[in-house]
């Protein structure tokens, strides 16, 4: 992420808003903060396979037992919306 970051995209894509990197280990330092992960299990249209799962689920439950990290579950806005027009915009 740092490497792309880097690349300051935003003065290219002006949807994107600068963000620049921050490194963790700073924030870290006075233990009062968590980095939060969100874990996309699917998107509802493509699941992954059991043993993608298994292994999902593996990492997830190693970073919950971290005090450094803070886990949710993810589920994308209007997936089901932008599927639909990927969908209409390259018909087979």
């Amino acid at each position: 992420m740092r490497t792309v970051i880097a690349t300051k995209p935003w003065l290219r894509e002006p949807s994107l808003i600068p963000f620049e990197w921050k490194n963790m280990k700073e924030l870290w330092r006075n233990g009062d903060r968590k980095l939060k992960v969100a874990v996309l299990w699917d998107d509802e249209i493509v699941r992954p396979h059991p043993p993608i799962t298994r292994a999902l689920t593996e990492v997830v439950d190693k970073l919950k037992t971290s005090a450094k990290f803070d886990v949710v579950d993810w589920k994308p806005y209007k997936h089901d919306l932008s599927w639909e027009i990927i969908v209409r915009a390259n018909p087979l």
